[in-house]
């Protein structure tokens, strides 16, 4: 590198910088220092230069010799070139932004993106985060990536188990301040800001007597869990989440404009791709227009549990499934306003000789009082929930008790906390969809595959987890029968329920022997190709394996696992028309597989 390849920092430029220094809201003492250097020095000696190379930025300080070599500059910008970029570069940026915009550079960026990471496993540090609170703030800063060739990507609450709103040396743009609920009774709809979790939808429309279709956890936000399909309790009675969606406001990648993606508009390719084909790819939404729903004045809520062996041989965790869980009869038969989530896991009690256990719950959260079983008698309830039960084995039990929705809503909190107490720290997740025909055809297999292979971890004493999402079924595949107004992959549309391995620990420690046992379960699940071979995209991670350094869970056939074939060569289309230069790349998303930022 040569005399030739520096740009001095010219005073005009540092002062600039400084000015807005006051905007940077959480900087550290030790970012103001070092700009304050950096203009004393400029100002005085030009001893402060920035490195312009291949898009670049470093800031460095010649040698006594007055040339700084090759290996100088390797050294003090080694891992932080991208990093030392933000302090020059967010000058062009600060001004423009709104006064509630904050702007998080070097160390403070590392620092404020860990509240925007779930799975450490992920974790990447980008060279500065903004967080946005304007459509304006948005757009501007959508354009100062394009114009300085830096990836972006999208950020709400980090509930991505995969890093897809992560990334190193990028531009994290998060969104949790877009957040407003417009509610609209008499038209039933709500325009929501993308940067809303669910917990903050509910709480403002519970006052108005209304409800949205959200995923079960109230800090999961409404961007994320839309674009890539998303699910949860009032699901089967009226439609996935993607399903809610009516309108969209969206960022250009370039920061150009904001169209409006409709049904019926000029942006209708964009709207069908918002609804399932991906979040953080096509563009950045800022608000959400969806359809809501009367709530129910009470959740009744049906508790079951067995464990998978007993001492004698018996096994009622086994027999659950194959009467209830795993059979297709007793699914076609539960009514549409029932959902629930239930897990199976790996335990041992050796001084009862009790092995292993299933748990989970049923909710009813609809109106119509013949299904609620509110009377708490087996006569007062449908069929299906009668014969839940009447299920009554040793060590097990069934329990039914009602919420008011006000109440129920309180255990839907906004806050992470699973986060906050260190759960899921390390984690591998997967899944699949399971319909009717494979329960009729491969439910017994399931439950050797699924029940089996925890009743033999709980005896050896390792760990296995499977959970169930029990949420779909019901309406779902009459929204978009002939798939034509959503990117709904056909296996979610008709899926049942959707499964699978759900392995978390915490001692780094165990990472081979996790990632490679947990791989090994969701291989097993993958080859009885349920659910038309499909999976649900929000729910997987990968990683490098901590020896090897080959990635774990690589999920080779995605495009069509995520998507029906047909149906991402159409998300792709909508990708390269609303992105060309495939600035918003995520990991596995559509368009990943093409070069990114190519403008």
């Amino acid at each position: 590198l040569d005399q030739a390849s520096y740009t001095i920092l010219h005073v005009h430029q540092l002062m600039t910088c400084l000015s807005t220094a006051s905007r940077l809201y959480q900087m550290s003492y030790t970012s103001v220092s070092l700009l304050l250097f950096i203009a004393s020095v400029a100002a005085g000696t030009s001893n402060a230069e920035c490195l312009s190379a291949t898009g670049s930025c470093s800031l460095i300080q010649r040698s006594d010799r007055g040339v700084t070599t090759r290996a100088e500059v390797e050294e003090a910008s080694e891992g932080l070139d991208e990093r030392l970029l933000s302090y020059e570069a967010a000058s062009d940026l600060i001004p423009k932004l709104s006064k509630n915009a904050t702007v998080y550079l070097g160390e403070d960026a590392i620092t404020a993106n860990k509240q925007l990471i779930i799975m450490p496993l992920m974790e990447k540090n980008p060279a500065m985060i903004v967080f946005v609170a304007s459509e304006s703030d948005m757009l501007n800063t959508l354009k100062f990536c394009h114009s300085h060739r830096l990836r972006a990507v999208l950020a709400a609450t980090g509930h991505d188990y995969n890093g897809r709103s992560s990334c190193l040396n990028c531009v994290r743009i998060a969104t949790p301040k877009l957040c407003w609920v417009d509610a609209s009774p008499e038209a039933q709809t709500a325009k929501v800001g993308a940067g809303c979790t669910w917990g903050r939808v509910l709480q403002e429309l519970e006052p108005l007597g209304f409800l949205a279709v959200t995923g079960a956890v109230g800090s999961v936000s409404i961007s994320g869990s839309l674009q890539g399909g998303g699910h949860g309790m009032s699901s089967r009675q009226y439609g996935l989440i993607a399903d809610q969606l009516i309108s969209a406001r969206v960022a250009l990648a370039n920061g150009s404009h904001v169209v409006v993606a409709d049904a019926h508009g000029p942006h209708s390719d964009l709207y069908q791709a918002l609804r399932g084909g991906g979040g953080g790819t096509y563009g950045a939404v800022v608000e959400f227009t969806i359809h809501i729903y009367p709530s129910p004045k009470q959740v009744m809520i049906l508790d079951y549990w067995a464990p998978l062996e007993v001492a004698g041989g018996a096994r009622p965790g086994f027999e659950l499934h194959e009467r209830f869980l795993h059979n297709a009869t007793w699914w076609a038969a539960l009514p549409r306003t029932w959902a629930g989530w239930h897990s199976v896991l790996a335990s041992a009690d050796w001084d009862t000789g009790t092995f292993g256990l299933t748990a989970g719950a049923l909710y009813f959260s609809g109106s119509d009082p013949k299904e609620s079983c509110a009377s708490g008698w087996e006569s007062d309830c449908p069929a299906a929930i009668a014969e839940l039960l009447d299920f009554n084995r040793t060590y097990s039990g069934i329990v039914l008790y009602s919420l008011g929705w006000p109440e129920y809503l309180s255990s839907m909190t906004d806050d992470d906390s699973t986060r906050q107490a260190g759960g899921y720290v390390r984690q591998l997740i997967s899944n699949s969809f399971v319909t009717l025909d494979d329960l009729r055809t491969k439910g017994q297999t399931m439950t050797d595959l699924v029940l089996g292979g925890t009743l033999e971890a709980s005896k050896k004493g390792r760990t296995a987890i499977w959970y169930y999402n029990d949420v779909l079924g019901g309406v779902i595949p009459e929204k978009d029968p002939d798939g034509s107004a959503t990117a709904i992959s056909s296996g979610f549309r008709q899926a049942v329920f959707e499964f699978g391995p759900n392995t978390g620990w915490f001692d780094e420690g165990n990472d081979k022997i996790m990632s490679e046992y947990a791989e090994f379960m969701a291989d097993d699940m993958y080859a009885l190709g349920l659910g038309l071979n499909q999976s649900y995209y929000n729910e997987v991670t990968r990683w490098k394996h901590p020896e090897t350094g080959r990635m774990v869970h690589r999920i080779d056939d995605w495009q069509k696992r995520f998507w029906d074939e047909g149906k991402y060569e159409f998300l792709l289309n909508v990708d390269k028309a609303y992105d060309p230069c495939n600035l918003l790349w995520v990991d596995r998303g559509v368009g990943s597989a093409e070069p990114k930022m190519t403008c």
